[in-house]
């Protein structure tokens, strides 16, 4: 009697018989699904299209998947303010302000 955990049966990640034959099929026909896809990928003598379907189809079985990340939080944005001298008075600053804009080339 079972007391809140599996006891005997299979233990986890062992394949069950039908799993292990079509495994055993496979190692016995000599070339295993991914091995063929990469192999026409590589015929040269095979059409474009077919050559691209099977790296298509061959792609997830040998590179990961990038995920899509989306930013969260606030997003700094770096910036430069030009804080000219302190003027004893507007006029002087106007001034101040008018010669350096018109010393800057646009």
């Amino acid at each position: 009697m079972a007391r809140g955990f599996k006891s005997g049966g299979r233990k986890r990640g062992t394949p069950n018989k039908v799993t292990q034959e079509i495994r055993d099929e496979i190692a016995r026909s000599g070339e295993q699904p991914l091995e063929y896809m990469i192999r026409v990928m590589r015929d040269s003598s095979a059409s474009i299209e077919r050559r691209d379907d099977m790296a298509k189809a061959a792609a997830p079985y040998l590179h990961a998947r990038l995920a899509a990340i989306e930013h969260q939080g606030d997003i700094a944005q770096s910036f430069v303010v030009r804080i000219p001298e302190p003027a004893a008075t507007t006029e002087e600053w106007e001034a101040k302000v008018a010669e350096e804009r018109d010393g800057i080339k646009h």
